[in-house]
């Protein structure tokens, strides 16, 4: 049965060279990270959290107030890197790697399967 989903997503330097993110403190930078490991790692959909500022100033190790005014900063008005939408925050950036993940896996197995029929025979039912 192949794993629902990834204990990993690609990282790269551009990721976090990037001007909004640039643009705030290294401790709102440490949170921005910590968040989204939290959202691919601890959320079904592998990119939001639930928005409730207790939870995450928790989760981040920081008082509630510390949380807000890193909050600020992560979702500058002018440029939010993180979506607010039905009571939880998502990460654009996130739901496309796990797009991209799931589709990679899928075509994977695809081909695995027409390789499997093809070195086994063709009346091999696959999972």
């Amino acid at each position: 049965m192949p794993r629902e989903r990834s204990p990993s997503y690609r990282n790269y330097p551009k990721d976090w060279r990037d001007v909004k993110v640039r643009r705030m403190s290294l401790a709102a930078q440490g949170a921005y990270r910590a968040i989204c490991d939290d959202m691919w790692s601890d959320s079904k959909d592998q990119c939001s959290v639930l928005d409730n500022n207790k939870f995450i100033a928790k989760s981040l190790g920081v008082s509630e107030e510390e949380w807000l005014v890193l909050r600020a900063e992560i979702q500058n008005e002018a440029e939010p890197l993180l979506m607010e939408k039905n009571g939880r925050l998502y990460s654009k950036r996130l739901k496309i790697e796990a797009e991209k993940q799931r589709n990679y896996r899928a075509e994977q197995q695809k081909l695995g399967e027409a390789g499997a029929r093809k070195r086994w025979g063709k009346g091999i039912k696959m999972l």
